[in-house]
């Protein structure tokens, strides 16, 4: 759910009554939904809810010192006067250059307070996860519960501290259980999915490697294990049982694929949020560097070898001389604690305590005080769930692992009868809930793609800076996306060419007004007291180079972003040199 699409309450201005202070969110590219908008995603909602701006520029990789770039050159533009804080994507910004490298770069942005997301960088803040524990667990896992001895590794780059950290410890585990490593099972990657494509090529083709001597793959990042899916089900290879595959993330998209990814969980919203809290707080209160870990854990499906949602645990009935509500007060913690792991915080939109008012409702309706109890409140937790723009499928694990523990309490036949049917009923009901979403999202998104379209070709047949400003204005609005800039840099000034806002009659090129390069944002777009967030993007002008100026909606994801880019850039390209 994006910033736009949800209810809003007053946001908590941290500055007083002036300008919302604004955040910089150093990324490399925004056409990967599956990681960098959901943190993205999270970043936006925490500054909003904290009454902040926040500008992300997309300027692509850092490159070495000597190979420079000039999508780079963007990242120029967060430096102090335009940005009062800097988030840097460092787990994808530094593959090419490396962890020190980056951090010398950060030095630019400094007194501002600064963090890094994914990896520490000395003398910053950061937001990490517990990359050693997750991929250990995963590692494990294909060892010791389905006994996997050719485990293959699809690393990621060798200049990334979190890919070598997972690869150190997929190493360390086979170690520790007495199986050899094997460098013709590891191969290169770059947390793309055509990376895990050519991963399974690679092995599987070029090094001609039998599929009994892979017995499982695990990728270092969801992107590429999603890659190795679709390349082994193309050559006609059974996951998980010829297969295996896991991969690391938890992104949505592995629920959906086919067979369901069993992956290593780390909270991507959340480390957005995170982000901003650290330096908006030290904004605010000018506080040493503050450093955060978010843990991660392994979530088993069916790509593994595990049925959706199965416990590992051998199925009992409840301890002797034990009725069914013994047995449910003796179990009752830790079934609540398989829903919440279950949940992995998805539920929040279903109030306080969820999980008891399930739990309660499933013993009464169990025991006969209330047919259908269970059934009404799960039905109410998946309206509030659909209402709040969750996503319901999480809720047939949280169904899994309520079952799993609950139909071990009971020894009584018509009990365990009564409890098998509405497991089954709530499982139905989930189905619905999703398709009836998917219907819905899928209305929307061809919605929002014909909007897309539209406002794609007006922009593309404009063949002056002024009918481009009259097609922004006339189409662009219509996508959901309010405001939208055109600035050129030369020197070391910025001029305005094209400014779309709400409150403009239209969106005519300004070529007159020449601003500082570096508080250009702060004269011409971060202007009155509203927050508002911004995507920022690299393009070619025919004497340097220009930005493009784009506000986030709820209408799209990353995606729909770069393909504006593209559709913009090359209609300047062929206005040049007009402009």
């Amino acid at each position: 759910m994006t910033t736009n699409e949800r209810t809003r309450s007053t946001p908590k201005r941290l500055t007083g009554s002036g300008p919302a202070p604004s955040i910089a969110f150093l990324v490399d590219h925004l056409d990967d939904s599956r990681y960098h908008w959901q943190i993205l995603r999270g970043a936006m909602d925490a500054a909003y809810d904290r009454g902040a701006n926040l500008v992300c520029f997309v300027g692509g990789a850092l490159a070495p010192a000597d190979q420079p770039s000039d999508a780079n050159r963007v990242f120029d533009l967060a430096r102090p006067k335009n940005a009062d804080a800097v988030i840097v994507l460092s787990g994808s910004i530094g593959n090419l250059v490396g962890s020190d490298a980056l951090a010398t770069y950060c030095e630019r942005y400094r007194p501002a307070p600064t963090c890094s997301i994914a990896l520490p960088l000395r003398g910053l803040s950061s937001v990490c996860i517990d990359n050693e524990s997750g991929m250990r667990a995963a590692v494990e896992h294909l060892v010791r519960a389905h006994s996997h001895k050719r485990i293959a590794f699809v690393r990621g780059p060798a200049a990334n501290d979190e890919a070598e950290l997972r690869l150190r410890v997929y190493r360390e585990v086979l170690e520790q259980n007495g199986l050899p490593y094997a460098p013709e099972l590891v191969v290169p990657g770059d947390f793309t999915m055509p990376a895990g494509h050519q991963a399974v090529t690679t092995l599987l083709v070029d090094r001609k490697l039998p599929t009994s001597e892979v017995q499982a793959i695990v990728a270092a990042n969801d992107g590429m294990a999603l890659g190795a899916l679709d390349e082994l089900r193309k050559l006609g290879v059974r996951v998980p049982e010829q297969i295996a595959v896991v991969g690391f993330d938890n992104v949505e998209e592995a629920r959906f694929v086919l067979p369901p990814l069993t992956t290593v969980s780390q909270p991507l919203q959340d480390q957005g949020r995170e982000a901003v809290r650290i330096v908006l707080e030290q904004l605010r209160a000018r506080s040493a560097p503050e450093n955060a870990v978010r843990h991660t854990e392994l979530v088993t499906r069916r790509s593994c070898g595990c049925l959706q949602g199965s416990s590992t645990r051998k199925s009992s009935n409840p301890p002797a001389g034990l009725g069914f509500d013994a047995a449910l007060i003796r179990r009752r913690q830790h079934i609540l604690a398989d829903m919440a792991r279950a949940a992995a915080g998805s539920l929040g939109p279903a109030g306080a305590q969820w999980d008891l008012r399930l739990l309660n409702a499933a013993a009464e309706q169990i025991r006969g005080d209330s047919p259908d109890s269970f059934i009404r409140a799960y039905d109410e937790v998946l309206r509030r769930l659909v209402s709040a723009g969750g996503d319901p499928a999480v809720c047939t694990e949280v169904v899994s692992a309520m079952r799993g523990r609950v139909v071990r309490c009971i020894g009584d036949l018509k009990q365990r009868t009564t409890a098998e049917d509405m497991f089954h009923e709530a499982r139905i009901m989930t189905t619905s809930a999703v398709e009836r979403l998917h219907v819905t999202r899928e209305m929307k998104v061809w919605s929002d793609a014909r909007g897309l379209m539209d406002a794609g070709s007006a922009i593309m047949a404009a063949r002056d800076m002024n009918e481009l400003s009259r097609a922004v204005h006339d189409q662009l609005p219509r996508t959901g996306i309010a405001r939208c800039f055109i600035l050129r840099f030369s020197g070391g000034g910025a001029q305005v060419l094209l400014a779309e806002k709400p409150d403009a009659r239209r969106s005519d090129p300004t070529l007159t007004t020449m601003y500082p390069a570096n508080d250009v944002l702060r004269h011409a777009v971060l202007t009155g007291t509203d927050e508002h967030a911004f995507a920022v993007f690299p393009m070619k002008a025919s004497d340097g180079y220009a930005a493009l100026v784009l506000e986030l909606s709820g209408a799209f994801e990353g995606h729909a972003y770069e393909m504006l880019r593209q559709i913009f850039a090359t209609t300047l390209a062929r206005m040049s040199p007009a402009i």
